[in-house]
Formats: structure tokens, C-alpha cells, sequence
């Protein structure tokens, strides 16, 4: 799923979560992948990744794609339907 290589650079940008210093790390799918998979799955990764972090560290998912698609997939979802019924409809009407 990744490809993680240790290194080391100075540090280039700085990242804030709520004015506090933070550090962001960012997944990306590839092309074709599901992106609902990928944000289960790195979500599930990360939670038994910091089971045993202190509590102090926190963790948190700022922009997660999946949640759109999810609302976007449910709403499509309802559409076919209702179109289907109308079309059901519309046909029973049609030959009474």
C-alpha cells in the first residue's frame, strides 16, 4: 500500500492543527483504487499503530475523501431508486 523510506531533510514547511504544532502525514490512492478502501484501511492501520501511544498524542483525519463519496454514493443511490419506481409507475399506468 506505501512505499516508506527513512530519511532525513530540514524542515521545509510547518504544520499547525488547531494552532498547536503538528505533524501531517498525507495518503494518496492510486488510480482505480476504491478510496473508500484506502480510508478504512488506513484509518484501521493507524489506530493499532497508536494503541500504545501516549495519551497526550493525539491523531486525527483532516481531510478524508471518503466521506464525500460515501454522501455522494447514498444520494445516487436514493436517485436510481426513485427513478426506478417512477419508471415502474409510469409503466403500470401506461398498461393499466
Amino acid at each position: 500500500m506505501a512505499n516508506i523510506t527513512r530519511t532525513f531533510e530540514d524542515a521545509k514547511q510547518f504544520s499547525y492543527v488547531n494552532r498547536q504544532p503538528a505533524i501531517t502525514l498525507g495518503a494518496s490512492k492510486k488510480l482505480g483504487i476504491n478510496v473508500i478502501n484506502v480510508s478504512d484501511k488506513v484509518r484501521s492501520i493507524t489506530s493499532k499503530f497508536t494503541e500504545d501511544w501516549p495519551q497526550a498524542i493525539k491523531t486525527s483525519f483532516l481531510i478524508n475523501q471518503a466521506d464525500t463519496t460515501k454522501g455522494m454514493f447514498r444520494s445516487l443511490e436514493a436517485a436510481v431508486l426513485i427513478a426506478a419506481t417512477l419508471v415502474l409507475i409510469t409503466c403500470i399506468a401506461t398498461l393499466g
